[in-house]
């Protein structure tokens, strides 16, 4: 079904295992009772059972086999379809991104898609993002008409291949960063997840630059160099908070039932995320913590004082 914009509308809403999600059905002219983890329906010249409510057995059917492994096609057509006719507005991209499925990795890294009870090989999907300009990132709004070039205008999705783009936690974009911080920070545009509800948690993505513990620390200088950007020591340390809070709730998703574990990000000793007066971003067991009389002494005695005092020592988790 497609609503007046163009965009398809959705399955409704089913409950699966607490949550609510959306899942297509299995048609053959008619529907069959299977349904398919994305958000459309399944049509095809299905061979069915008896009743019509299912489909044969893929194992020892090889029509059926055949059809369902050109759903990766079908797929990158979706695809080709989001980039070609998506107006830029973040309002409709949930909707256009619902009637992808759900993928996943094996143990071997190759993407695929389980539909059906069978893993359906995705290879096709990945080489299509990476060849082509299917990745959506978010940027700027370049402002209309009339409009003032400085004055703010909101964002725009664009599209890109996968390695033009950085795949950054969300929580970096809840934490109030700007597509403009991310990419001066970065040095990449980030990929437009807050725009694709849950699809921009895809491993489809795992194939772009991602925020790693490695990122982090290689773009530390141009992490320093974004905050310093800012007008006043109050937007500065405003923006680093910003900064630290985002790692801080990425770092606290890495933890399950109160047992730490491995994190991409790194662990909190490791994040250069800290802005110095020098402006420079360290880690935080570079820090120096003077005593509150310090900061009661007049300035020319706090700059006489400041190179003496030590680096506090690494501490211990």
């Amino acid at each position: 079904m497609i609503v007046r914009t163009g965009i398809p509308k959705p399955p409704a809403l089913s409950s699966s295992g607490g949550g609510r999600s959306r899942h297509g059905c299995v048609h053959a002219t008619l529907p069959t009772k299977l349904s398919v983890p994305m958000g459309s329906h399944l049509q095809s010249s299905w061979l069915l059972s008896i009743d019509r409510q299912d489909v044969q057995a893929l194992s020892d059917n090889a029509w059926n086999s055949g059809l369902l492994s050109q759903l990766p096609r079908v797929c990158v057509l979706l695809l080709r379809w989001v980039a070609a006719t998506h107006s830029g507005e973040l309002s409709y991209s949930k909707s256009r991104f619902t009637v992808l499925p759900r993928m996943s990795r094996s143990e071997r890294g190759q993407l695929t898609i389980e539909v059906l009870e069978t893993d359906v090989d995705a290879t096709i999907v990945e080489k299509a993002v990476r060849s082509e300009r299917l990745v959506p990132i978010l940027v700027p709004a370049k402002p209309s008409a009339g409009e003032s070039s400085s004055a703010p205008s909101g964002e725009t999705i664009e599209f890109v291949r996968a390695q033009q783009a950085v795949r950054v936690p969300e929580a970096f974009f809840g934490a109030g960063l700007t597509p403009t911080d991310l990419e001066q920070w970065l040095g990449l545009p980030p990929l437009a997840m807050p725009a694709m509800g849950s699809f921009g948690a895809s491993p489809l993505w795992d194939c772009l630059p991602q925020l790693d513990s490695n990122a982090v620390r290689r773009r530390a200088e141009h992490l320093a160099r974004m905050l310093g950007q800012a007008e006043g020591q109050t937007a500065k340390a405003q923006k680093g908070l910003m900064v630290l809070a985002a790692f801080a709730d990425e770092g606290l998703r890495a933890t399950k039932d109160d047992e730490e574990v491995e994190h991409s990000l790194g662990s909190f000793e490791q994040w250069p995320v800290f802005l110095t007066k020098e402006g420079a971003c360290v880690t935080a067991s570079r820090l120096r913590w003077p005593e509150e009389d310090f900061w009661r002494a007049p300035m020319a005695i706090q700059q006489l004082l400041e190179p003496h005092i030590l680096e506090q020592p690494q501490r211990q988790r």
